[in-house]
Formats: structure tokens, C-alpha cells, sequence
């Protein structure tokens, strides 16, 4: 806190970041061109890259502890994989990252006590499984249904909420 006219001194020490750099490959080993890749650190603001035609990224100054997230080219606000990277600093790191296989779509049904669809109905399915941080949610149709895309067979919880119903939740391993 400073009084009007009052001067302070500050020092920074500014800690030497690490580089990461490496490829996106598909599950046969090809390179995945387009891929999203979000860098996330408690220490700085989220970095953002996509992967060049032969599935090549790089990041600079990048803190000790992060979480690497990757998303597919088509759907790159949709992460499929996660990994934490302990780095040291002045480290450069050479990753080669694989998608996994995309999954099948988990389709959900929402229905009253008496059997009548629920349109409307806020479908979630949160991934338990850290290394691949699906947070997917669809509305019902008017048939009372949604699919929630590359879900089926990863540890999850699925929550149902409905106006004028108890909220349903249930832990699926694995997602059926």
C-alpha cells in the first residue's frame, strides 16, 4: 500500500522455462495435422497450438508442472486425451502423443416415471479416468433423447437433470 507520492521497489526473478515440442499421431501412426494441443499451469495463462500438416508442435517457456490437453482436428473443443508433464527448467522435451481410437457415442434415453420422453432433459457425462478428461453434455430431443460422442467404455458419471424431477446420477465402469 502506497500513501499519495509514496515510491516502492519491487524485484521479479523471472524462473527459466522449459521447451516441448514433439508430433500428434493417429492410432496407426500417422501424423494428425490440425490437432488442437492446450498447455494448462496453475503458474501462467493457458497456451494454445495447432499441429502443422505433419503433426508437429512446439511450445516455448513453458512451466515446470503442466497438463497437456489434445483434441482432435474436428472437434478441437472437445480434449480426448490428457497427460501431466514435470519439466525442469531450461528442459527441452520431445513428446510423440497418440490419439486414441475414437470411441463410440453413448446414446441416452430420458423418460418419466410413466414411461414418457423427457425433452429437455440436461444430459452430462464427466470422465473419471484423469488421462482423458471428457466433460461432454447434450439436451434431450423431443423423442427424449441425446448422444454424448466418444464416451462408450471410459470410467464416467452420468447426471440427468429434468424440470420438476429429482436429479439421477449414476458411476458407469464403463460407460456401456
Amino acid at each position: 500500500t502506497l500513501e499519495p507520492g509514496g515510491s516502492a521497489r519491487v524485484t521479479l526473478t523471472l524462473e527459466r522455462g522449459a521447451s516441448l515440442a514433439g508430433r500428434v499421431l493417429d492410432p496407426l501412426g500417422r501424423p494428425v495435422a490440425r490437432a488442437r494441443l492446450e498447455l494448462l499451469s496453475s503458474r501462467t495463462t493457458p497456451a494454445s497450438a495447432l499441429t502443422g500438416s505433419d503433426g508437429s508442435f512446439a511450445f516455448r517457456a513453458v512451466p515446470t508442472s503442466v497438463a497437456l490437453l489434445v483434441a482432435r482436428p474436428e472437434e478441437r473443443r472437445r480434449f480426448v486425451l490428457r497427460e501431466a508433464l514435470e519439466l525442469e527448467p531450461g528442459e527441452a522435451r520431445e513428446l510423440s502423443i497418440s490419439l486414441p481410437p475414437e470411441r463410440p457415442a453413448l446414446t441416452v434415453a430420458t423418460r418419466s416415471d410413466d414411461g414418457q420422453p423427457l425433452p429437455g432433459a440436461s444430459v452430462t457425462l464427466l470422465s473419471l479416468d484423469p488421462g482423458i478428461p471428457l466433460r461432454e453434455s447434450a439436451e434431450s430431443d423431443v423423442r427424449g433423447e441425446c448422444s454424448l460422442l466418444d464416451a462408450v467404455g471410459i470410467p464416467a458419471t452420468l447426471r440427468v437433470q429434468a424440470p420438476g424431477f429429482r436429479i439421477f446420477e449414476a458411476e458407469l465402469d464403463p460407460v456401456p
